[in-house]
């Protein structure tokens, strides 16, 4: 059963790092004399130091050292010129496979730091393989999250001490034995956030179910109640519009403006058959033609990625340099968890590094619908990582499900976010990518006549008093179809 990979994202989880100043208590074993000399006297209750001499065979002046070590550690009284074992010394006694074997314990002091999530005050001691991002997605927090952190630390900490000694220590609490004694003192270090990865997968059985995974195996123990993920849930859901129904006009547009090879094989009854367009994708790998091929799931993700590198390879040789002048990339984010993520910057690095430099690239645009320059901020805010430059559209190219990546006489790349019922805002991404002169030049035409419409274009993301030569539009956007 093939697994398809329609989106990831990383999301960003408050946390705070606490220096804790405890003590434990760990078992030691006492010399094998102490130790010996201690199980005798259990036994015998009250016995003389001769007779101790005696039995072990030492000197006076040995048997002395003895017991006064054992007196200094508070293990043994005297008693009428008798030595006895002191209350503490019984109470270290226990009983193991019917005999009573003597248990002693050390406490000492230690100061580590310790870090928590700030939404369930889980113990962090495992390291996240996501990076912390300005695109990531940051999780919110209930509003009481931020009161009185030390006292939930100190109790997080005493909650989760044995989670803490085996993942942040290393310590094998099966053959060492290590109890939290005290909390002396928590002190406040610093905020940090841990980035969380997370794939949304599907299959042709399941295209109507997405399912949520932790790209950290670790994670799905450690958020056991799904608290993270509920929250995951309510940070999406509060992006965007919600669109649980397919838009037929919408599907329409796109099949007009793309000439899509692909989806209208899988249209059936005024509707798209996922489940059908999933199994000839794992029938055939995504095969339609030798430059042509399937799409399913986020351009710039894993295998897509794979894909459009090896047509690239096939086409203009392994790893060779490609004729385009750049990238141009139209998509609509707003409702969608789309490149929240390192994997969009090492798509676009991946693509760039092919550009020949001969050529004066202009690098990748990313043109995008903003009707503000404050909407035009906070766009950039969540992709300028990827160092893309930025087109404003008064709407969307053809309407906001379409996603197309072209590079102009090389490789066009299109796919139709269809809404998934009740998992908004996740879509199902399907589509086609093509290397075929025919097909890249029939959608670039499409695109040259869009941005040669003034009515379509805006400068929202230009800088203030900026030449008009110098705009990203005639600077970038043109030059791509020269």
């Amino acid at each position: 059963m093939m697994e398809f990979v329609i989106n990831e994202a990383t999301y960003s989880l408050p946390c705070r790092s606490f220096i804790i100043d405890y003590a434990v208590s760990e078992r030691r074993k006492l010399a094998v004399v102490k130790e010996f000399a201690i199980r005798l006297l259990y036994s015998l209750k009250g016995i003389t130091p001769e007779k101790i001499a005696g039995y072990f065979g030492f000197t006076a002046d040995e048997m002395q050292v003895v017991l006064a070590s054992l007196q200094e550690e508070k293990l043994i009284k005297w008693d009428d010129g008798n030595v006895e074992l002191t209350s503490y010394a019984y109470d270290r006694f226990e009983e193991v496979d019917g005999k009573a074997e003597p248990r002693f314990f050390e406490v000492e002091d230690k100061m580590d730091s310790v870090t928590f999530d700030l939404l369930s005050f889980r113990l962090i001691a495992e390291s996240s393989s996501g990076s912390v991002s300005p695109n990531n997605m940051e999780i919110p927090l209930p509003k009481d999250a931020m009161a009185s952190l030390t006292e939930k630390a100190k109790a997080a900490f005493d909650q989760q001490f044995n989670v803490f000694i085996e993942k942040a220590k290393g310590i094998d609490t099966y053959t060492e034995s290590v109890e939290l004694y005290k909390i002396n003192q928590v002190y406040n270090r610093n905020d940090r956030l841990l980035p969380v990865s997370v794939k949304y997968v599907v299959t042709a059985e399941s295209c109507n179910s997405p399912e949520i995974r932790y790209a950290d195996e670790w994670m799905e123990e450690w958020d056991e109640d799904r608290s993270l993920f509920s929250a995951i849930s309510t940070q999406t859901e509060s992006v965007g519009h919600k669109q649980n129904c397919l838009d037929l006009t919408s599907l329409e547009e796109y099949v007009s403006f793309t000439h899509d090879p692909i989806i209208l094989d899988f249209y059936r009854d005024q509707e798209v058959d996922f489940y059908a367009a999933l199994k000839a994708y794992e029938a055939n790998k995504g095969l339609f033609e030798l430059e042509t091929r399937m799409l399913v799931g986020g351009i710039h993700l894993g295998r897509n990625s794979d894909l459009i590198r090896s047509l690239l390879d096939y086409k203009f040789g392994d790893e060779a340099k490609i004729p385009g002048k750049g990238i141009l990339w139209s998509v609509d984010p707003s409702d969608k968890v789309w490149g929240r993520g390192p994997e969009l910057e090492a798509f676009i690095q991946t693509l760039e590094q092919r550009l020949d430099e001969r050529r004066k690239p202009v690098g990748t645009i990313l043109s995008v619908s903003v009707q503000s320059n404050e909407e035009a901020f906070k766009t950039r805010e969540m992709y300028g990582i990827t160092k893309c430059k930025f087109q404003g559209l008064n709407k969307q190219i053809v309407n906001g499900q379409v996603e197309i990546l072209l590079i102009p006489e090389v490789l066009v790349a299109c796919t139709f976010h269809f809404p998934i019922e009740n998992h908004y805002p996740l879509s199902l991404p399907i589509g086609f990518v093509t290397t075929v002169e025919s097909r890249v030049k029939y959608i670039e035409e499409n695109l040259v006549a869009v941005f040669n419409n003034p009515a379509n274009t805006n400068s929202h993301f230009e800088r203030i008093n900026v030449e008009e030569d110098d705009m990203v539009l005639n600077s970038r956007v043109k030059k791509l179809f020269r």
